[in-house]
């Protein structure tokens, strides 16, 4: 039997997430039931959905029924980087063939909503609502993963490279099959209790289905263009904390939780961490809202719950009505929230409160070697799922990738500061809150941005969605391959 190697087999693996995409951009379509009159629009879907099933067809054809060979180092991170460009380009195709978007515009839409970003160029409050369910959906497959829906095809030793380099950190279950349904009915569960609260908190189903992916995968796509604030509703506002809180929660420890193992949680370096967090951040926030009379005192502690609730799982959906118009004290601590960001292995981006917990730790443990009387070496250990952990071994490149992380940030907001229409804290906010997939905007990226601002952010929201390592290196194994291969030919 042939094996198949290198980009054949590369090709193959892509082949069935591209299926998968194309059954994504045809799922729309169940709509119609509701909402007839948008038939108008369904050629925007079937076209490009089945196009985009068949080349998948074609493309596992080189490896369906043939011997696969042994991924090599780099090539797991080759086909998660081609996977997630491959997808945003196919499932950009119905908002092209629309007509209200150029193709800037549509592989931004794709791009947001994929990545889990939630900035948009769509006018929401006019837009068909085939199209806005699309957006929400993108939402739900970006944020539970491309790689993970599909690995349960893929062996179990090359699905766990693939799984891990997406960025999933932890295996649920004894193995990756059953890892990959656990985390897909945890996540479409929860999904399905907040339709639920929504519909009997006052949402119409259609709304609730659409902000209940949104705060699940911390996405902040909205079906009204005041997003939450729309409803004017408490309640509302709290189903949509929560849903938003449990979307930046790693997977694994929600499903300890699950099986009634409270302790872990509470005990989880994340859960102290960010508890902290809050409670630092929000009464902060509330003074200065409060301070600026942007609201009396209590509308602005419940504001600065909901927005920092929002900031740091990264899910941009917002009460406030007015962020944009919100001084630059208040915009400079919601970018450093989005910069914390969620919990590692959940749907939420940023640096991930788990790296920031390390550097803390160990900056507290350095100062307090340097106090002591005598020498004394504070070993380095975290509490994750209820067991301690020494993390010595990881603090150098978890170090290295918050630079680089920062350094990625100033340099986007360079880039954005070359168009001298905005100021650097509209620069810094916005670039900020792409590259963490934080969704908010300050008046730079949106429906009017030039072409140049939307690219830049579809490549910020792209290095975000996938760790700037991913990136890197799978650029880095395409240049490495060009060149053995023009070396080849040489020789």
């Amino acid at each position: 039997m042939e094996t198949v190697n290198g980009y054949r087999l590369i090709l193959g693996y892509i082949g069935y997430i591209m299926m998968l995409a194309g059954v994504i951009i045809l799922l729309p379509l169940l709509v119609l039931i509701s909402y007839p009159d948008d038939a108008f629009y369904a050629n925007c879907f079937i076209v490009p959905g089945v196009l985009t099933v068949f080349a998948g067809y074609l493309m596992t054809s080189l490896i369906r029924n043939k011997e696969r060979g042994r991924l090599h180092k780099g090539q797991d991170i080759l086909i998660v980087l081609l996977t997630w460009i491959m997808t945003i380009l196919a499932g950009a195709a119905p908002y092209y063939l629309s007509r209200q978007y150029s193709v800037t515009r549509a592989i931004f839409e794709s791009a947001s909503g994929f990545t889990t970003t939630g900035l948009t160029v769509t006018p929401v409050d006019i837009a068909p609502h085939i199209f806005l369910m699309y957006r929400s959906m993108t939402l739900f497959f970006g944020g539970v993963g491309l790689i993970l829906i599909v690995t349960s095809i893929i062996s179990e030793v090359y699905g766990m490279q693939l799984y891990t380099a997406e960025g999933h950190l932890d295996r649920l279950m004894p193995n990756l099959a059953a890892s990959a349904r656990t985390v897909l009915v945890i996540y479409s569960g929860f999904i399905f209790i907040g339709v639920l609260l929504y519909v009997w908190g006052g949402m119409s189903w259609f709304d609730a289905v659409n902000y209940s992916m949104s705060a699940v995968s911390t996405g902040g796509f909205a079906t009204h263009s005041d997003s939450i604030a729309h409803f004017n509703s408490r309640f509302i506002e709290g189903v949509t904390i929560i849903l938003m809180l449990i979307g930046g929660t790693n997977f694994n420890l929600l499903l300890i939780t699950l099986r009634g193992n409270f302790k872990a949680l509470i005990k989880h370096c994340e859960t102290r961490f960010s508890f902290w967090l809050y409670l630092a951040a929000v009464p902060l926030l509330t003074l200065l809202l409060y301070r600026d009379r942007i609201t009396d005192f209590w509308d602005s502690a419940h504001m600065a719950l909901f927005q920092c609730v929002s900031a740091v799982t990264t899910t941009g959906l917002d009460t406030s009505h007015t962020l944009d118009k919100w001084p630059t004290a208040q915009l400079i601590l919601m970018m450093m929230l989005m910069l914390v960001g969620g919990a590692a292995g959940s749907t939420a981006g940023g640096i991930k409160q788990f790296r920031l917990y390390i550097i803390t730790r160990r900056l507290v443990n350095s100062f307090r070697e340097r106090l002591a009387h005598k020498r004394i070496v504070f070993p380095n250990t975290v509490n994750i799922y209820g067991k301690n952990t020494r993390m010595d071994d990881n603090i150098t490149d978890i170090c290295l990738y918050t630079v680089l992380y920062i350094a990625v940030c100033l340099l986007g907001a360079f880039a954005f500061s070359l168009y001298n229409q905005y100021n650097f804290t509209q620069c810094i906010f916005d670039f900020t809150a792409a590259l963490t997939s934080g969704g908010y905007s300050n008046g730079v990226v949106g429906p009017a941005s030039p072409r140049g601002i939307l690219w830049i952010s579809v490549v910020a929201m792209f290095l975000g969605r996938l760790e700037i390592y991913v990136v890197i290196i799978g650029i880095l194994r395409i240049f490495s391959d060009i060149r053995a291969k023009i070396t080849k030919m040489k020789y």
